[in-house]
């Protein structure tokens, strides 16, 4: 997984929230490759103790958000009191309250369709415990962009109100304690990681036959092939063709199986033949690249 793409995870709480967000934050492994915002509905008697709270329940580090912060992976951001939340590019931005409105009845909402538009398809969003609905239309847009939607099970919280209502919209994916759903956030975490991983190998696996199959044919347009070689680079080019129509169909089946359309067989393979023929699939190749260096 590149340094930049990682998930964001929005979390949106309110009275009864803080409890809650400390189960959450406490029980994220370190080690989960993902950001956290924390969106909360503010106590006037406790508005700034919340940072400081979840500070010694995390090894993360966690940081008030200020304007124009660059999100990073592995991060708790909170936000501060009578202040506005959103993010664009994968930069958070805030902005201060009227003095008239110090806490926006829609400032969960408000930083998750920001977060939506900007993250698409590597949002997620929580909602925990808190009275009204506030975070309920946010969480349909994460849903709609493709992201992933969570709440607090309404039994679970202190105030099941804003659980309640996100989940009664059926976007829903997970409905669980914040313990479990941080359970949840590390296996996806990980998830997310082989897939990123597999899909860095899969690409240096297609770019193998392609080489094979554009060595030889530079070889023949520059004339520096016989008849015989000419036939025999026929073959090498069907063949690397086929291993790269077979790979193809190989990420097609990877797609089935994310989406559940398709399931897995185990069966036995002779690793031998395996690397044998696909030495010999390159083997030509690397030939006539030391025997034909490539110019310029």
């Amino acid at each position: 997984m590149k340094k930049e793409d990682f998930p964001i995870v929005g979390i949106g709480a309110s009275a009864g929230g803080l409890e809650a967000l400390q189960e959450l934050i406490s029980a994220i492994p370190k080690g989960t490759h993902m950001a956290f915002v924390v969106i909360q509905h503010f106590d006037p008697t406790h508005a700034r103790a919340t940072a400081e709270i979840l500070a010694r329940a995390t090894k993360m580090p966690v940081s008030a958000i200020k304007n124009n912060l660059r999100v990073e992976p592995r991060h708790v951001y909170v936000i501060q009191p009578n202040t506005v939340v959103t993010l664009s590019s994968g930069v958070l931005k805030s902005s201060v309250r009227p003095k008239l409105h110090p806490e926006p009845p829609d400032a969960i909402d408000i930083f998750f369709k920001s977060l939506a538009d900007d993250q698409k398809e590597r949002a997620i969003g929580i909602i925990l415990s808190g009275t009204g609905s506030d975070g309920t239309s946010g969480i349909r847009a994460i849903k709609g962009t493709g992201g992933i939607a969570i709440a607090q099970e309404p039994k679970s919280a202190a105030s099941a109100g804003m659980p309640q209502s996100a989940v009664s919209s059926g976007v829903i994916d997970i409905v669980a304690p914040p313990r479990d759903i941080a359970h949840e956030l590390a296996r996806m975490s990980s998830r997310l990681q082989t897939r990123d991983l597999f899909f860095e190998t899969l690409s240096h696996e297609l770019r193998t036959p392609l080489n094979s199959i554009l060595l030889w044919a530079q070889m023949i347009r520059r004339g520096m092939a016989n008849p015989e070689q000419v036939k025999r680079a026929a073959e090498m080019i069907e063949q690397s063709a086929k291993a790269q129509e077979k790979l193809i169909d190989d990420l097609l089946d990877v797609s089935r199986i994310m989406s559940g359309k398709l399931s897995l067989e185990k069966v036995d393979v002779e690793l031998r033949t395996v690397v044998q023929k696909a030495l010999e699939s390159i083997r030509p190749a690397t030939k006539l690249r030391f025997k034909y260096p490539a110019q310029g």
